[in-house]
């Protein structure tokens, strides 16, 4: 100790002695004066950004409010299942031109007999009014029978409310891996935990639309939309009502004593085959009629019963269309991206932390 006093010069430093009872992890510095205490290893960013990323994804579902609307798309895609086939489709408009059939016979019977209009009103009103109605009934028919392939590929993505769970789901353990990687960098350690899960998150986020049908049939929910928006209003679904209780009345009045009126009438006519013929028409409608009613009445029921339904999942897939394309057809080239960025986030913070380590090796 004399003779650092005397030269003035300080020895080494790793000529100091070590005391017993030091505290573990004290810093100490070696000759080269580099410092031996637990320092960051790899960068801080890729986690804070993963942190980030994953909070969006978690948060975008809820604040746009997607749940009850994917519940609304699924049980209406589930509602119209039913009507949604060649079978049932072309049944209704055969049904259709059945009723137009029955409209000339009874106009060529009530001519041929010189029947008085006003002593069959309910016919009378089926009459003049079915033209008009069989047009606005079968361009309705026209539009949903239109809409059966993109409904079918919306089907595809069938539970539709299962897809707010995607994007909240990944982004909750996003969140959470960016956290944790964030910690462990922060701490000195290597964020292999944090790596290997947040690989594996990322990876099935990108993976998740081109392995489902989302990126081929999301953006059917667009043109179903728009063939739909005639049909799910409550003004149609009021006219078509209004249609049926026409058909109710004139059927009605056709098996209570039109029959039976014709075909008394028309025994001594000379035209009582051509009134035969029409006759069979008629009869065939009221021997039909039971389940067309049925079919009519279910329809309507179903239409009435999913127009909120079809509203819910409209203004969903609307509320991106001020950027040029609908939500529903964003959705899984969100889901893309926000895998592809997640890849690259947990790419740079791993490949930051293996730098770091080797640099404090």
């Amino acid at each position: 100790m004399s003779v650092v006093r005397a030269s003035g010069q300080r020895p080494p430093d790793d000529a100091l002695p070590a005391y017993p009872g030091s505290p573990e992890g004290v810093e100490t510095r070696s000759a080269s004066g580099s410092s031996g205490a637990a320092r960051p290893v790899g960068r801080r960013w890729p986690w804070i950004a993963t942190t980030l990323l994953g909070l969006i994804l978690a948060v975008a579902p809820l604040a746009g409010g997607m749940f009850y609307p994917a519940a609304q798309g699924r049980a209406m895609i589930a509602d119209f299942a039913p009507y949604m086939t060649t079978a049932r489709l072309h049944g209704f408009t055969a049904d259709l031109q059945r009723l137009d059939a029955v409209r000339a016979a009874t106009t060529r019977v009530d001519t041929a007999l010189g029947t008085d209009a006003a002593q069959y009103r309910q016919i009378g009103q089926f009459q003049q009014r079915y033209p008009s109605i069989d047009a606005d009934m079968t361009a309705m028919i026209t539009e949903i029978d239109g809409a059966r392939d993109d409904y079918r590929r919306l089907a595809q993505l069938q539970p539709l409310d299962a897809i707010p769970f995607i994007p909240l789901g990944f982004g909750l353990v996003l969140f959470a891996t960016g956290i944790w990687g964030w910690r462990r960098t922060r701490a000195g350690r290597r964020p292999i935990g944090a790596a290997v899960i947040g690989s594996l998150a990322a990876v099935a986020l990108l993976a998740t639309p081109l392995l489902t049908p989302m990126v081929s049939d999301a953006d059917a929910a667009g043109p179903l939309v728009t063939r739909f928006e005639s049909v799910l209003t409550k003004q149609k679904v009021r006219d078509v009502q209004g249609y049926f209780v026409v058909l109710v009345g004139a059927v009605g009045e056709i098996d209570s004593r039109y029959l039976a009126d014709v075909h008394r009438d028309s025994a001594t006519s000379p035209q009582r085959a051509q009134v035969a013929a029409d006759v069979a028409v008629v009869s065939d409608l009221s021997n039909r009629w039971q389940l067309m009613s049925s079919d009519f009445a279910s329809l309507i029921g179903t239409m009435n019963d999913n127009i909120s339904n079809f509203t819910g999942v409209a203004r969903l897939n609307s509320r991106t269309e001020s950027l040029g394309f609908g939500t529903f057809a964003a959705l899984p080239w969100v889901l893309i991206g926000a895998g592809g960025v997640a890849v690259v986030l947990v790419g740079a913070g791993t490949a930051g932390a293996r730098r770091g380590r080797a640099l404090t090796a």
